[in-house]
């Protein structure tokens, strides 16, 4: 066993990126500069390897081949689940720009790097009382989760993730492990993208609820203030009644946005017109639940 790995160790380039696909044939047998002729076998299966992974990456040789390794030295083994498509997606809000369609119209478009999310949960009636999937999305170091959150992750045997959010329409036949991309949305589908809005500090009414405010002139007096507070007998103020204070950072849901591009192979989503939160916001999009006829 150990000839073995020192005639591996010994090869100058002894695994050629072609040999985890099972293209060259191998031996035991250790030829000049690396070949190694004879009876074709795969390498990954024989006892020895293991300790020549190790052996070769303490020196440097070859990239960890985590293909085979990774369920027995890491314990963040990914599932090795084909892509599921499904109108649910956790995204990034990139900024604005402006597209032609195939009719010849240009349109402003909110640019949304959507995906890939990986499934991490699937609640049932059975265990948690509701039908409901739970989506994560954008990486983040392991250093940087916590402990519960780390256990949640390594049971659902998938990387862990910034941002997790949950789902409960248009989740049949989604399994943990599955990975959601843009793939399910097609051009004209009519959507929902929800965010946190900008946030603008503390204003005043004209900023906050669009008061039109008092006379322009000069000798008017009242340009800004918010006027009456109401009825003074009352001695409170009126529930709900629109004053001066903390403006955005609000959870808004714009409805309807028509889907005008879907790049799967960039992983990114162009939707007409504008979407809450600032840029390198997180967003949401989802299904829409008030469908429109396309413009």
């Amino acid at each position: 066993m150990w000839c073995g790995i020192y005639e591996l160790a010994s090869a100058p380039n002894p695994l050629d990126p072609d040999i985890f696909a099972g293209k060259p044939a191998w031996s035991t047998n250790a030829g000049p500069r690396g070949q190694f002729p004879g009876r074709a076998f795969d390498i990954q299966d024989q006892p020895w390897y293991s300790w020549a992974v190790v052996v070769q990456r303490v020196r440097g040789v070859f990239p960890w081949p985590r293909k085979k390794i990774d369920k027995r030295l890491d314990p963040w083994h990914l599932h090795q689940k084909a892509p599921y498509e499904m109108k649910n997606i956790i995204g990034r809000k990139v900024g604005m720009t402006s597209v032609f369609t195939a009719d010849g119209r240009s349109v402003p478009v909110t640019v949304i790097e959507a995906g890939p999310c990986t499934v991490v949960q699937r609640k049932t009636k059975e265990t948690d009382g509701y039908e409901a999937v739970s989506l994560a999305f954008g990486d983040i170091k392991k250093s940087r989760v916590t402990r519960a959150m780390s256990g949640f992750y390594k049971k659902a045997g998938v990387e862990p993730k910034r941002t997790i959010r949950e789902f409960r329409t248009g989740i049949d036949g989604v399994e943990v492990g599955n990975s959601i991309t843009v793939d399910g949305f097609a051009e004209g589908d009519r959507v929902d993208v929800a965010g946190v809005s900008k946030g603008h500090g503390f204003a005043g009414g004209i900023k906050r609820w669009n008061f039109n405010g008092g006379g322009r002139s000069h000798g008017s007096m009242i340009h800004r203030q918010p006027g009456s507070n109401g009825d003074t007998n009352s001695g409170h103020t009126p529930r709900g009644s629109h004053r001066p204070g903390h403006y955005g950072v609000d959870r808004v849901t714009q409805q309807n946005l028509e889907v005008v591009r879907a790049d799967a192979e960039r992983n990114v989503l162009l939707v007409r017109g504008p979407v809450p939160g600032p840029k390198n916001g997180l967003v949401v999009v989802s299904l829409s639940v008030k469908s429109k006829v396309s413009a």
